[in-house]
């Protein structure tokens, strides 16, 4: 079985790329601080190093000194995955054996593409279209979904909603579900059981406390057939769904309560948010605004 070592990896950026190798039977290890960076190398020699950095280039310039300086190690290939520098930081990684910088936010499709070259292992990567927003606004989380269901960001989207109840110390996560500019059917069954399977699994969430805002005809009975989601609260209009959050919503101007960034998307929006940014989406994108 192939191998993946991952080193410093954000809690999200590691759990996507095990689960996204895991689906072509692509073992991925990882290690957390540099002390114990280079004899995990020298014991699994992995088919592929990915090293995540944050700003401190220092460690990852000591690691690949010592890769190069050692026969075992030196041919093994590196990506690394880090902020957005200047191009001699870049070229420098790339004179001690980096063959790819990818800086954030950066394309995840061409990054899985990379993945695939250098593993000689097909990856598949979900096109559909697809926009997904995920954030914390005073006690909740607000989950936004638009245009379709794209099972590789859904699948991003459980690590993210995890990583925001665990990092912001939430004991009972609140989680408000906006879908909008969606026309779905049981084509997306899967595809939409994959959707709330992501939020309701996330630590400490109840279903009680997910609650969703849409439009489309097909998500309340959707809800009502599957008895795992016995709970979730579908509805059309927001004051009621934030009147079910705090008794005294209705008191207050929505703004102040929540912010809302996906009910109304146009040509100009961002076509998604943090890393995971399709390549065939900005294309599009470009294609729509030049019509």
């Amino acid at each position: 079985m192939k191998q993946v070592l991952l080193l410093d990896p954000s809690p999200i950026f590691r759990d996507f790329v095990k689960d996204k190798l895991a689906s072509v039977k692509i073992s991925v290890d990882f290690v957390q601080g540099r002390r114990d960076q280079f004899s995990k190398v020298l014991s699994i020699l992995p088919d592929l190093i990915i090293i995540d950095v944050e700003q401190d280039f220092s460690s990852v310039v000591e690691f690949l000194e010592k890769k190069r300086q050692n026969p075992n190690t030196v041919s093994l290939p590196v990506i690394v995955v880090g902020p957005s520098v200047e191009s001699v930081k870049v070229i420098n990684l790339i004179r001690l054996g980096v063959l790819k910088y990818f800086a954030r936010p950066f394309m995840m499709d061409l990054f899985i593409k990379t993945l695939s070259v250098f593993l000689t292992t097909s990856i598949e990567m979900d096109t559909t279209p697809c926009i997904i927003e995920a954030h914390k606004n005073k006690n909740i989380i607000v989950v936004e979904i638009a245009q379709g269901l794209n099972l590789d960001k859904i699948a991003l989207l459980k690590f993210h909603i995890a990583d925001l109840i665990v990092n912001h110390g939430i004991s009972t996560p609140k989680i408000l579900v906006i879908m909008s500019q969606l026309n779905l059917g049981f084509v997306d069954g899967i595809a939409l059981e994959k959707f709330f399977d992501s939020i309701i699994y996330a630590p400490r969430v109840t279903k009680k406390e997910v609650k969703v805002l849409t439009t489309d005809p097909f998500v309340k009975p959707f809800i009502e057939g599957h008895s795992e989601y016995a709970g979730i609260q579908v509805e059309d209009n927001i004051i009621s769904l934030l009147n079910s959050f705090v008794e005294s919503a209705v008191s207050h101007s929505l703004s102040e309560l929540i912010e809302i960034k996906l009910l109304h998307v146009d040509k100009n929006t961002q076509p998604c948010s943090s890393d995971l940014i399709f390549n065939f989406e900005i294309e599009k994108r470009k294609q729509e605004i030049t019509q």
